[in-house]
Parts: structure tokens; sequence; C-alpha cells
């Protein structure tokens, strides 16, 4: 999933949004994506509508609220789906996607398993992307999606995906906004083109970037603990 993202990653007609930086943007009304998500739909507002509108979205998206209408966030959708058409192999139960994130009975990933699905990432990753972390093609994409957002919206059809990263799941928000013309521009100035670092442990900070971006390397490391800390419990 996260190559097919990659090589979207200049169509205008897909927005790419980092899980992450939507975490690091919740104390903030998510003020700094949603101004981008409302471009990228077309939608022509004046300032008042604006404001009532990202104001209603912040709501809706906020845990308390989800938690009154779980049903809604449980994937009771694809049980019904497999048990009516019966062509999965197992039939997966509902289960709640939004608790009340109490740390009872909460899962830890092992140092290990954080160890595996780096080697992992590097492998299968670090060639096709120039990333040799997720945090690096996590923070690649967040300055993609700020420093492309005040290009013209494209009138062709469009899809939003949210990708998420909890070192377990892949989670980031698909919608991208880059006119062709710009893409061959934005591509160097925007995406690692020199080879992955020896492979590494820990995430390196990289270099500084004049671009306006919701996360930076820095961040990714304690971002993803939070991540990891919010989404996974005993039901998920």
């Amino acid at each position: 999933m996260y190559l097919e993202l990659w090589s979207a990653r200049f169509d205008p007609a897909v927005k790419i949004l980092i899980y992450e930086g939507l975490v690091l943007d919740q104390d903030n009304q998510y003020l700094d994506h949603l101004p981008i998500i409302a471009q990228f739909l077309g939608l022509d507002l004046t300032p008042h509508q604006a404001g009532d509108l990202y104001r209603t979205v912040a709501t809706l998206m906020s845990r308390e609220e989800m938690l009154k209408h779980v049903h809604k966030f449980d994937d009771h959708f694809i049980t019904e789906q497999g048990k009516k058409y019966g062509r999965a192999a197992r039939i997966m139960e509902p289960a709640a996607k939004v608790t009340v994130g109490t740390e009872d009975g909460r899962v830890e990933l092992t140092d290990s398993t954080i160890e595996w699905l780096e080697d992992q990432w590097f492998e299968r990753m670090s060639d096709p992307t120039g990333c040799a972390t997720y945090a690096e093609f996590a923070t690649a994409l967040s300055e993609l999606l700020f420093s492309s957002s005040s290009l013209p919206v494209s009138s062709s059809s469009s899809s939003t995906t949210t990708v998420g990263k909890d070192a377990t799941t892949s989670s980031t928000t698909t919608t991208t906004t880059i006119p062709e013309a710009a893409a061959a521009g934005a591509s160097s100035a925007t995406m690692p083109t020199s080879t992955p670092s020896p492979r590494s442990r820990h995430y390196h900070s990289g270099s500084s970037s004049s671009r306006k971006s919701s996360i930076s390397l820095q961040q990714m490391p304690g971002l993803l603990r939070r991540c990891r800390r919010e989404s996974l419990s005993p039901d998920e």
C-alpha cells in the first residue's frame, strides 16, 4: 500500500495526508489540514463559512463524538458483506475501533517486533522510495502536502484516503493536488533522491527544510509511540 501511495504522490486526483500529522494537529482543531482538504475538494467558502465548517468537522473527528456512534466505526459492513457473499475464508467479526482510551489491557509492541518492522521497511521500501525509515517517508509526504497546497486544484475526479502508521497497521490519509506541469519540479525539491543511509535502529534527524510541514523527523519517534499507545487495545 505504501508503494502505491508513493507512486501516486503527484497524481492531481489524490491527496495524501499523514496520520501522525493529523494527530499533531488535534490541539489546533486540525486547522493546518482542513483548509488544504477543502481546497482539494474544490469548496468555495467565505471566511465565515470556512470557520463554521472547520469547527464542525473538528468536533465530529473527536474521540468523544465518535464514541457516541461506535457502530459506525466497527467494520460491521465488512462482516455483513462477507456473510452475504461467502467469499472470505474467515468472516471478520465487528470490533469497536474507537475506545475510551484507558490504559487497561493495552498491548505494547516489543522491541524485537519494532526492530523486525523497521527491517522489513528498510528491505522493501528504501530502494523504491529513497526513504530508509517510515519517519523519512511520512515527513517527505507531509512536506509535499504543504508545499503543494497553494497550487490550483485539478478539476478531475478525486480520491481521499487516510494513511496512518502505528507500526502494526498502515493508515495515511490520501489527498494530492499537484498539476502535472508542476510535478516534475516538485519531485526533485520535495522527495529524497539520495541513496538511503546505512541501516540504523534510530531515526536520524535529516537536513532541515524551508518548506512548511505538519511534522518533522525529530518529532516522529515520539509521535509513533503516541499513536501506538492510542491505537492498540485487546479488541483491535
